[in-house]
């Protein structure tokens, strides 16, 4: 439990760090950050369920979880969409572009 907290508390920095840095108009960032946050927020809540023994909630906050999942890649590929209309053109956010 104490290393997936962990590594979401990780993404969530980083998807912060990310929208810091982001100098295009990309939402990219800002859905990464939003998934990660309720992910890290649903293990919290999956953790302090699973120490009290409460296995019906538990499996509550993890269909939960696995819901968000899927509204956020759905809207991932919407916002990619609009971006693509938008732009007539993908274009990578600049911490990408400064690798390549």
């Amino acid at each position: 439990v104490y290393a997936v907290l962990c590594t979401g508390l990780a993404d969530l920095l980083i998807g912060l760090w990310l929208i810091k840095e982001d100098r295009t108009s990309s939402s990219f960032p800002l859905l990464i950050v939003v998934y990660q946050a309720i992910f890290f927020t649903c293990h919290v809540f999956k953790g302090i369920l699973l120490a009290n023994h409460s296995f019906r909630l538990y499996n509550m906050v993890d269909n939960a979880d696995d819901f968000a999942f899927w509204i956020i890649a759905v809207a991932s590929f919407v916002v990619f969409h609009l971006e693509m209309k938008r732009t007539k053109k993908f274009q990578l956010p600049s911490y990408y572009q400064n690798e390549l």
